[in-house]
């Protein structure tokens, strides 16, 4: 049952792809009443419903097939504030290193601006770079490890991911979510912990 499950994943993120990669919503129909006719669908289409696969959790299914997340799916990894800009929730990177922090966390916020913000690309100056400075990882080794990921595409300041880098978002963030496991690297919550150590005793010392 799993592997058929997971089999029809795979089917559906290929069929999203390629309604995706088509030019409007005529083609898309015409695709689908090909593909309705070739299997000999029409009698059966009302009796199984099509697994929904909520983003970043791999293996569980209900209800109807849904390409875009809600708020509520990725409302414990990232939250979209009022002005447009977004915060990363999630306490623990489960990151080995600086590095993998900041390639962990640029897979996640380009995966999710896109599935939150109806297939939006990411823009580097309004989501990402606040995001890495904000955890503390933003600086000139962890720019070069971004630089490697060939699976981020970059279009000036647009960021988007391939099949490959997306699937691996999923996986970050299903591995974000396992509380079996904890990461390495602490750098942003001990960074952060340090800055408001550091404001506390400079407000000390100036009373």
């Amino acid at each position: 049952m799993a592997k058929k499950l997971l089999n029809e994943i795979d089917a559906l993120a290929a069929i999203n792809e390629t309604m995706e990669s088509l030019p409007d919503d005529q083609s898309r129909v015409r695709v689908l009443e090909w593909a309705i006719s070739k299997f000999q669908l029409s009698g059966s289409m009302s009796t199984t419903a099509a697994p929904r696969v909520p983003v970043g959790v791999v293996g569980q299914s209900s209800g109807t097939p849904q390409t875009a997340a809600t708020p509520g799916e990725l409302g414990d990894i990232i939250h979209i504030l009022d002005d447009g800009s977004i915060k990363v929730v999630a306490r623990d990177l489960k990151a080995a290193s600086a590095n993998d922090a900041a390639v962990r966390l640029a897979h996640v916020v380009v995966y999710c601006v896109k599935h939150l913000l109806n297939g939006q690309k990411a823009s580097s100056k309004v989501h990402l770079v606040p995001v890495l400075r904000d955890w503390r990882c933003y600086n000139g080794n962890t720019r070069g490890a971004l630089a490697k990921e060939k699976g981020m595409i970059r279009e000036g300041d647009a960021l988007s991911l391939d099949q490959l880098a997306a699937r691996r978002a999923e996986e970050i963030i299903a591995e974000i979510r396992n509380t079996e496991t904890e990461g390495k690297w602490k750098g942003g919550t001990a960074a952060k912990k340090q800055v408001a150590k550091n404001k506390t005793g400079a407000a000390k010392k100036q009373k």
